[in-house]
């Protein structure tokens, strides 16, 4: 317990007991908070890494997995959770752009 890489997480496990391991692995859930706040998320918490978790393992299902080992789903979950989050943020910013062009257009009564 409280270790970041348990003995056994180089081996294929079912997605299930793989997200078990993960879901329940603190320290690493913390490390990787701290370290997504730290690179330009700082409103991103537990919360919010837990249902990252389980997007990404409900994806990973869609996609046709059945085992992995739980190192190597923590380094696509890092890979993984980077890009969505930028993402999220690319996209806040052309809603936000779009927003303010409607309302210029409807300020000059184009719409």
């Amino acid at each position: 317990m409280g270790e970041l890489f348990p003995e056994d997480s180089f081996f294929d496990k079912s997605l299930a007991d793989c997200y078990t391991e993960l879901k329940s692995n603190q320290s690493w859930a913390e490390t990787v908070t701290m370290n997504t706040r730290s690179s330009g998320n700082p409103d991103f918490t537990l919360e919010d890494f837990h249902e990252c978790l389980k997007l990404f393992f409900m994806e990973q299902q869609n996609k046709g997995e059945t085992s992995k080992s739980p190192k190597d789903a923590m380094s696509h979950f890092a890979s993984w959770l980077k890009i969505e989050l930028k993402n999220k943020k690319d996209e806040r910013r052309t809603n936000k752009r779009a927003h303010r062009k409607g309302e210029l257009l409807h300020a000059e009564g184009g719409i």
